[in-house]
């Protein structure tokens, strides 16, 4: 899978991750990561910026291409470009607000249970996600485990609220929270937070 995500794009072209934050990693019980710190971690996956293949992600992005959840969004923005009538383009923008303040919410509810998990600091980085993807290997378990755990956060919570999921985003979010062995942290965080029946 093969994705670039927008998520906090800024207009400069300076390199993300340059701010230097030093934190403690907190890893599980194994202490299995092999990273020093989650600064560490965050600078090894150094993102790649390509205005050609941009995933739209961020609320406030307006690039959109590549991946199935953009794609009304895509349709409505392009609408909203060639309509003529007022009333119908108030009417798409509507639409097209709705959908940013859903993946707005999904995002704070996202942070505050990193921020719950003692990620203070990192819980926007780690959010931020704009890397390019490489296809999925179904012969690495932590390949596989991602998605996996994103169907368990579908399934039994509600942290999306009424939003799509962004599948594409977060289960590269969740493979970082696997490198740094909190996913499942996480995935118990949400669905106590969140529980199924909630509506937000």
């Amino acid at each position: 899978m093969q994705c670039c995500l927008g998520f906090g794009r800024k207009e400069s072209s300076d390199p993300p991750y340059t701010k230097v934050e030093q934190s403690g990693l907190l890893v599980g019980d194994t202490g299995s990561s092999k990273y020093s710190s989650v600064d560490e971690f965050l600078n090894h996956h150094k993102a790649v910026h390509s205005d050609a293949i941009n995933l739209w992600t961020n609320p406030d992005d307006v690039t959109h291409t590549l991946e199935e959840d953009d794609r009304v969004l895509m349709t409505l923005l392009q609408e909203s470009e060639s309509c003529t009538s007022s009333q119908e383009r108030e009417q798409i923008e509507k639409e097209v607000n709705k959908i940013r303040n859903e993946r707005k919410a999904t995002q704070k509810r996202w942070k505050g249970i990193l921020i719950g998990l003692g990620f203070d600091q990192e819980a926007d980085r780690l959010l931020d996600v704009h890397t390019i993807v490489p296809e999925n290997d179904s012969s690495n378990p932590r390949e596989v485990r991602a998605p996996e755990i994103l169907r368990h956060l579908v399934q039994e919570s509600n942290i999306f609220g009424h939003s799509s999921t962004q599948a594409a985003r977060y289960i590269v979010v969740l493979d970082r929270l696997l490198d740094l062995d909190v996913a499942d942290s996480f995935l118990l965080a949400a669905i106590r937070q969140y529980p199924k029946a909630m509506e937000t």
